[in-house]
């Protein structure tokens, strides 16, 4: 899979820019602030329909505009997807992704408020994050309208559009994989899954609109004790999803151990053995019965407290937890072998590798964990960011682009 081109209008802090992708590695070099990083997360946004660091889709409009958009371009690559039914020698067609991003009419950033907002237009208020999710990246601008488009085709939903292209993200945050809150181990699974299995995805749209209805009932159960009755079928409904979510984690799971096992030997020359886990998943009437079962206790507390939203990834390193007892530099080498198991399992699903996305992370790394992830990464497409390419040891085939006030300039 290549990305050949991606066009930006009023996206984040880049007015208007057409950015053309080499083949092989690709790195963005420029000061910070100055758009490479809202350069990535269009590519990204083209693969998982959503932004990695955006709270809501009114931020990906730059400020003073009311609409902002991001068109890609890319076509499925014949030299490693092994596909049968093509001709000899003849090139794949493009593909066209398109997404825009609408604000309501008179729509006041949040940044202005409330100062300058006349006193009968009240500044937006932001409703509370779920919960049980603090990372959830669901819009808090409901407003905030999107359009997607296939070829020049508008697509009906989110679902249709994700999966056609495919990425694998790393960022800084990301080192944060193993030590951090069990959230963001989660997202790791749902963002690699549902690039992968769009029912997958339907299915974890339909729990989390689930959980939020049920979490609702259980909060107000209390004071409405008629409300208990219609838990019945909220459970049933959960019990449903959360048996398809658990299980297309666990043979995720059990996939990216054998991946994360192999590149970590390699990693280390085989000095380290780590390991992934996730908890063997119920089906759907043993999820029903833990429903009824803790149905009083969920009620005093007023939220769902069982079910894949809960569920975390055990990450061992010599058979100890390797968010307690693993070294940073283990810990980051952990992390590094995930993304890059992530994208062996995308290649093994569709044929083909997707287009790794580094954005700053080579500055977190050390000379070795650097060389090692440049070694590994031929025979992909890489985009990446850096502030100073100093000290990079990029092959001699790597495109090098300049980023400056989001505009974007090939030097080699």
């Amino acid at each position: 899979m290549v990305c050949l081109t991606v066009k930006y209008r009023d996206f984040r802090n880049i007015r208007e820019a057409e950015i053309a992708f080499a083949p092989g590695i690709n790195m963005i070099a420029g000061d910070n602030a100055m758009g490479k990083t809202s350069a990535l997360e269009g590519v990204f946004f083209c693969a998982q329909g959503k932004s990695h660091r955006a709270g809501n889709e009114a931020e990906l409009v730059r400020f003073g505009q009311n609409a902002a958009s991001v068109t890609l371009r890319f076509v499925n690559d014949p030299a490693n997807s092994g596909a049968r039914s093509r001709q000899p020698g003849r090139q794949p067609k493009p593909i066209e992704l398109s997404a825009r991003f609408f604000l309501p009419a008179g729509f006041v950033p949040i940044e202005t408020a409330p100062a300058e907002l006349p006193a009968e237009q009240p500044a937006a208020k932001l409703p509370a994050e779920p919960a049980d999710d603090p990372h959830d990246r669901r819009s808090r601008f409901p407003g905030v309208k999107k359009q997607y488009e296939k070829n020049g085709v508008k697509l009906a939903k989110a679902s249709e559009f994700i999966g056609h292209f495919r990425a694998v993200l790393f960022t800084p945050d990301h080192l944060s994989l193993v030590k951090g809150a069990p959230a963001l181990r989660r997202q790791f699974l749902d963002a690699a899954i549902s690039q992968l299995d769009r029912a997958y995805l339907v299915s974890l749209q339909r729990y989390r609109q689930i959980l939020q209805n049920r979490n609702l009932v259980l909060a107000d159960a209390w004071k409405h004790p008629a409300l208990v009755d219609t838990l019945d079928g909220w459970d049933a409904l959960l019990a449903k999803e959360a048996a398809t979510i658990a299980k297309a984690r666990k043979n995720y799971v059990t996939a990216l151990d054998r991946e994360v096992r192999a590149l970590f030997a390699e990693m280390t020359a085989g000095r380290e053995t780590p390991a992934l886990a996730y908890p063997d998943p119920l089906d759907e009437g043993e999820y029903l019965a833990l429903f009824q079962k803790e149905r009083e206790r969920e009620i005093r507390r007023g939220v769902t407290l069982f079910g894949p939203h809960r569920d975390d990834v055990l990450l061992l390193l010599e058979g100890r937890e390797a968010r307690n007892f693993a070294s940073q530099g283990q810990q980051r080498s952990f992390a590094l072998a995930m993304k890059l198991a992530e994208g062996e399992l995308s290649r093994a699903f569709a044929g083909e590798y997707p287009v790794f996305l580094f954005d700053d992370v080579f500055s977190e790394l050390d000379d070795r964990r650097r060389a090692f992830l440049l070694s590994g990464l031929a025979g992909r497409q890489v985009i990446m960011t850096a502030c100073r390419t100093e000290g990079l040891s990029l092959p001699n085939d790597s495109r090098l682009l300049t980023c400056e006030k989001g505009n974007f300039h090939i030097v080699s």
